[in-house]
Order: structure tokens, then C-alpha cells, then sequence
């Protein structure tokens, strides 16, 4: 089978070969590239810029040994970018005045094992709990020895999670544990279960039709097989026919969403572009945390990936047999999904994807434009400090008198400071930019002299 696929992809590649620049066609090879250099059962992918521009694509198998191929519309499980969902929720009913950021865990739960109860909202969301995570290896052996067992979150926070780690507020880690707590707050404000709040807010209203939540409820859509190594000899194997509930039940608000990639993509663009979140809760949700990686920010359900050729905005995921990345890229109004229908380095896969995307809009620029220095007219220079609080240094050079604009951005590509806007005559010049009022976050400043522009970001880390 694998000499099949090579043979397909050779042909696709061949007939694609003429019209190498489309970036369609770019992202699909590019997908095909994938599967080859990362040993991958089979992967879907969809891109959405501007809401103008959608595409669609797979490649590689569901099923190798049957010889069925993945193909767009399958359905895989999304694992941890549903917090994306859960933290978006939490946002909403606070702009509803249903909850307080600050709120702490009593105001709504009661007392329950190993769960801290002055955290607050806000600790849960950007993973500053101190809680520990309930996903341990005894958490993973209960869904290999009983697959059907449908857990409430409290039994399984009751069962699992230990002691807590640290102190509120005070350390950054990784913890499941708070979006359950957080599922458990969005039922007790609205009275509604999660999944008829998911539905209601989001999922109905986006027209978000391939998205549900597992195991309340069901799909008729195709759902693409899922490959893991249960036995742990080295091997994975087909796991499609082992029910999901156990897992399910017990991601819940933390990681349960089944979906599309067409559709996660979508939602990524819903979300950046204010389609569901005031400008305010979005600003929020953009206020990032160190994390003691090199790789990621965290907000509050939200990664900023600083490791990618561009600033992307989204979330990682994984669970058994799935793996899941949605980015957004805020310069050029692009959200884009992956899923992988195996444990795969999910994160190295997005960053080669979002390559192809930012190499093709370097090019044809769109949203704030980016232009390569031109140094024959001006050379602008990364700020400095950068990482800073509150203040930076931006300098730049014009080689000849002109009209100078420079402007800094947000994320989403809001005005938020006009720095400069006169004629200036030749020479070099240093301009100081205060963010005090401004929260953490990542931020580019544009220049622009007689029509020509060029763009950099830089991140105020408070």
C-alpha cells in the first residue's frame, strides 16, 4: 500500500508540476511532502484567508490496509484545541457579566478533592493554577481497560488529579485539570449542559456543521481511522474499532471536540476576526504568559508559537490516535488546520505548512503588507529591547527627504500608535515607543516612506 500511495503522489506532483506557483497547489504538495517525511498514516488540511480564499486538502490513508485514502471531509478528533472553544466560552459570559475573570473556583464549585478553591478563572484559563493534571498514566491505562466507561468531570478530577503542584499564579504548567473546572463553571452560570452551550454559542451559530462534542453526542459524517500503539511494541496499529467513550468523556471540556478541518479552520478565522469575542475579551485572550519554553506563549486557550516563520496565534493537540494544529496568522488574515490521524510531531508539521503560506503571501501581500527592507531608500531596525516592558527603542534610517509614516499595530491589525507622520529629511532617527497602557502581546510597527513599506513585530511582555 505504501507503494500505491508513492505512485499517487508521484502523479499528483507530476501533474501539478505546470502550475507550481498556485497556492493551491503548493499547499497540497506540500501535504504529500508530509505524509513521506514524517511517516504518517494520513493527514487533512484547510486554509481560510480573508474568508475569501478557502481550500481544502488531504493525503495519505484512513484505513493502509484496506487502501481507503483520507480524503477532506473526514472528521477527526481535535484533543486539546477544544480549550480554544472552552476559553472562548468563558470570554463571552464574562462580556454577558455571568462570571468575573477574577472570580475564584468557590463562587461556583463546591469544595472538592486536591482542587484549590481560591484559583481563579483567569489561573485556570492561562495554566497559573498550580492544580495537577489529571492525565496520567493511571488515567490513560483506565481507558485501555475499560474503553466504555463514560466518566463525569468530577469523577474524574475525584479519581485522578493529585495534590496541587504550586501556588496560584505563581509558575506556569500545562494542566487539563482547569478546563474541566472550567466546564463545570460554564454549566453552573448558564444552567445548561457544556455540549447545548457549545452548540448554542458557537457551533449552530457559526454554522460550524461538522463540529460536536463526544460522547453527548454523535456524527454521521466519515470519521477518518484512528492509528496508535496501545500495546506499546513499537508498532501502531488500527484503532478505529475501540469505542471512544472512555477517553471522551473524560477530555470533556478539555479536549472532546470532533471536527473537520474546513471547519476548525473556520473557527479560527471566526475567532480572530471578531466574529464571536468583543475586541476587549479578545485583547484578553492575547495576554500571554511565560511558559519556561522556547517554543510558545500561553494566554488564556491560546499559544502564540515563536518558533514559526511567522507570528501565529492557535493551539497544539493530541490524543489517542489524533493529532491536531490550528494557527492563525494575523498579518495576513490567515487561519489554517491540520489533523493527523496518529501521534505525530504536530507542531514541527504546522511550522512547514505556515511556511508555504507566508512565502506565498511574502509575495503577494495582503492584510498589513510585508515588504522586504529596501535599503536603498531606508533600512528600519528591530527594535530593541525586544522582548520589552513598557518601552522599546524603534530606529531607522532614510537614505532621502520624504513623507514617513510609522505606525504601530496589534495583532489583528488595529492602529494602536502613530509614531510618526511628517517630512523628514535624510539621516537617522530613534523613536521611543511607551506601551504602559498596552497589554502583553505581540505587536508590529510599519514604516512607510514615498509609498514604500516595511514590517516588523516585536513583544511587550508585562
Amino acid at each position: 500500500m505504501k507503494t500505491f500511495l508513492l505512485m499517487i503522489l508521484f502523479l499528483r506532483a507530476a501533474i501539478n508540476a505546470q502550475s507550481e506557483n498556485s497556492l493551491e497547489i503548493q499547499l497540497q504538495n506540500k501535504l504529500d511532502e508530509l505524509i513521506i517525511n514524517y511517516n504518517i498514516q494520513g493527514i487533512s488540511a484547510a486554509v481560510n484567508v480573508q474568508n475569501n480564499f478557502n481550500w481544502k486538502g488531504a493525503s495519505g490513508y484512513s484505513d493502509s490496509a484496506a487502501g481507503e485514502l483520507i480524503n477532506p471531509d473526514m472528521i477527526f478528533g481535535i484533543a486539546s484545541v477544544t480549550k480554544t472553544f472552552t476559553a472562548a466560552l468563558i470570554l463571552k459570559l464574562n462580556e454577558e457579566n455571568k462570571l468575573s475573570m477574577n472570580d475564584s473556583l468557590h463562587k461556583f464549585l463546591p469544595e472538592m478533592k486536591n482542587i484549590n478553591s481560591t484559583v481563579t478563572v483567569t489561573q485556570l484559563l492561562n495554566h497559573t493554577s498550580g492544580l495537577a493534571n489529571y492525565t496520567t498514566q493511571a488515567w490513560v491505562d483506565s481507558f485501555k481497560t475499560d474503553p466504555e466507561k463514560n466518566w463525569s468531570p468530577e469523577e474524574v478530577i475525584n479519581t485522578f488529579v493529585d495534590e496541587p503542584i504550586f501556588e496560584p499564579g505563581t509558575k506556569w504548567e500545562y494542566c487539563n485539570t482547569n478546563y474541566l473546572l472550567l466546564g463545570l463553571i460554564i454549566e453552573r452560570v448558564t444552567g445548561k449542559t457544556f455540549h447545548e452551550i457549545l452548540r448554542s454559542y458557537i457551533f449552530n451559530p457559526l454554522n460550524l456543521t461538522t463540529m460536536f462534542l463526544e460522547p453527548e453526542e454523535t456524527s454521521n459524517g466519515n470519521y477518518a481511522d484512528n492509528w496508535f500503539d496501545l500495546d506499546g511494541d513499537g508498532q501502531i496499529e488500527n484503532i478505529s474499532e475501540i469505542p471512544k467513550t472512555g477517553f471522551n468523556s473524560s477530555a470533556w471540556a478539555a479536549g472532546s471536540i470532533s471536527s473537520t478541518a474546513e471547519d476548525l479552520a473556520q473557527w479560527g478565522y471566526n475567532l480572530f476576526n471578531l466574529e464571536f469575542l468583543s475586541p476587549e475579551s479578545l485583547e484578553a485572550m492575547l495576554n500571554l504568559v511565560e511558559t519556561g519554553s522556547d517554543n510558545f506563549y500561553y494566554g488564556l486557550g491560546i499559544m502564540n508559537f515563536t518558533t514559526f516563520p511567522c507570528d501565529i496565534y492557535g493551539h497544539t493537540g493530541e490524543t489517542i490516535g489524533y493529532t491536531s494544529i490550528l494557527g492563525f496568522d494575523p498579518v495576513h488574515n490567515a487561519s489554517f488546520a491540520l489533523l493527523v490521524n496518529q501521534s505525530s510531531d504536530i507542531e514541527s508539521i504546522g511550522r512547514e505548512f505556515a511556511l508555504v503560506i507566508e512565502n506565498y503571501f511574502a509575495n503577494n501581500p495582503t492584510g498589513i503588507e510585508k515588504y522586504n527592507g529596501l535599503t536603498e531608500d531606508f533600512n528600519l531596525e528591530q527594535n530593541y529591547p525586544n522582548p520589552f516592558n513598557p518601552k522599546t527603542n524603534i530606529n531607522y534610517n532614510i537614505t532621502e527627504a520624504g513623507n514617513v509614516k510609522l505606525i504601530v499595530y496589534d495583532a489583528l491589525g488595529r492602529v494602536v500608535k502613530e509614531l510618526v507622520n511628517n517630512f523628514q529629511t535624510a539621516g537617522n532617527y530613534e523613536i521611543t515607543f511607551d506601551a504602559s497602557i498596552l497589554a502583553s502581546g505581540i505587536y508590529f510597527y510599519s514604516i512607510a516612506v514615498n509609498g514604500k513599506r516595511d514590517v516588523k513585530k516585536m513583544m511587550l511582555l508585562k
